[in-house]
């Protein structure tokens, strides 16, 4: 679908018009989402292998890939018998917690899924929110350049385009639309796969 950037910014401004939006609200949301996103990856995730640590009997338990989900499920089970009630509820917080931030990973990669399939630059374009947002590691610009083998104009036109697909991504998402965009256009139906 998208031979150029040119032709990648003509995809983005239909999206966006067909979407009642613009590009730079969409960047603007994009920006914003990934940012939350970025606070999950980076701190909420090593608290989650905490807390699942802390519930293991024994150091390392839920981490050997064949046994996790056994020996997790003991874990749990000691907690509800073996604990009291104010352990249970720390823990049932930081459980329900847990879920809650798997939900927001859930929705996370689906709109990943959506950026990465929008056209033949969307591999890049996840590439980059994966490089900047979506990992416990925090790159600075230069060395996400780097990483992504870009200049720094290209690495910044790309990032934009990228926070605007993933936008627009939320937007479909969100109102329950599943796999286009589309509206009547002069009698002829114009979709925009996102």
């Amino acid at each position: 679908m998208c031979r150029n950037q040119s032709s990648i910014d003509k995809v983005i401004h239909t999206m966006c018009m067909l979407a009642m939006t613009n590009e730079e609200s969409m960047a603007e949301l994009g920006g914003k989402l990934l940012s939350v996103f970025r606070a999950v990856c980076r701190s909420d995730m090593s608290r989650i292998d905490d807390t699942v640590g802390e519930l293991c009997y024994y150091d390392g338990d839920c981490y050997d890939s064949s046994e996790e989900s056994r020996n997790l499920n003991q874990s749990l089970i000691r907690l509800e018998v073996f604990m009291d009630e104010a352990t249970k509820d720390k823990y049932d917080r930081e459980i329900s917690s847990i879920f809650e931030i798997g939900q927001m990973i859930r929705i996370m990669e689906a709109l990943k899924i959506k950026v990465y399939n929008c056209c033949k630059s969307g591999p890049e374009f996840v590439s980059i929110l994966s490089t900047c947002y979506m990992n416990a590691f925090d790159y600075s610009y230069e060395e996400a350049c780097e990483t992504l083998n870009m200049s720094i104009s290209t690495f910044y036109r790309k990032k934009k385009r990228a926070e605007i697909l993933f936008g627009l991504a939320f937007l479909e998402y969100t109102a329950g639309i599943r796999g286009t965009f589309s509206a009547d256009c002069g009698g002829s139906q114009l979709s925009m796969a996102i």
